[in-house]
């Protein structure tokens, strides 16, 4: 059994690869009715001429419009994340991202706070809000997003369904998902992912370390069956 990095021995390799890939989860999850932003796949087009993934375009702007998120298909972080207002800063966007790996495009959604729900084996281990700060849009504490913690209920519960649902669905032990909520009130899943990040999280505060040191505690002895 081993460590390595952000990656705990609890989930199934064909699991956390679906949660990885952002088109493929967000299609398993609309299959069982869980919430969720919409995701199109723009594959990387190594034997595709330039420019064939347009007709994929096309039929994304008639059901998402504009602003939309052009982002990497397995990206992490936020990196390589970004909003386009018009065609050419889309293709601009996939093309970037092509250069490397397969993107995906989903809707732009407005959401004040996007919370980061923890969840291993069916508990909620820690729910946090993360507000970006003008220009920023993007809800990453690694672009400057302030962490929430107080967070009333319903909501918590709310939130805390929600994820794991989608874990349950998704057959992950441990799984962080990110859920926006959107100035209606209507709760949606952005993304699930197989591991999690509290590093900038940690370094706001020593009582945030000790949430932090929590929650890897907790992952740790799940992971050594004690």
């Amino acid at each position: 059994m081993y460590i390595v990095a952000l990656r705990f021995p609890l989930n199934m390799e064909s699991s956390a690869a679906l949660a990885r890939d952002k088109t493929a989860s967000y299609s398993l999850l609309r299959q069982h009715n869980v919430p969720v932003v919409p995701h199109t796949l723009i594959s990387l087009p190594v034997k595709y001429v330039e420019g064939s993934y347009l007709s994929v375009v096309s039929k994304a702007e008639s059901e998402y419009g504009y602003p939309m998120v052009i982002k990497p298909n397995n990206g992490l972080g936020g990196k390589d994340v970004m909003l386009a207002t018009n065609r050419d800063e889309l293709i601009m966007g996939i093309e970037h991202i092509h250069k490397s790996e397969s993107a995906c495009i989903s809707p732009f959604v407005s959401s004040e706070v996007e919370y980061r729900v923890v969840v291993l084996k069916g508990k909620v281990l820690i729910i946090i809000g993360k507000k970006p700060q003008p220009p920023e849009w993007r809800h990453n504490m690694s672009y400057g997003a302030l962490p929430i913690l107080d967070i009333a209920e319903p909501l918590r519960q709310q939130l805390s369904d929600i994820a794991c649902r989608a874990a349950q669905v998704m057959d992950l032990a441990m799984a962080a998902v990110d859920i926006f909520c959107e100035t209606n009130g209507i709760l949606r899943i952005l993304e699930v992912n197989s591991s999690v990040s509290l590093l900038t999280f940690s370094k706001r505060s020593k009582k945030h370390y000790a949430l932090a040191k929590g929650v890897y505690t907790e992952l740790v002895r799940a992971s050594l069956n004690l």
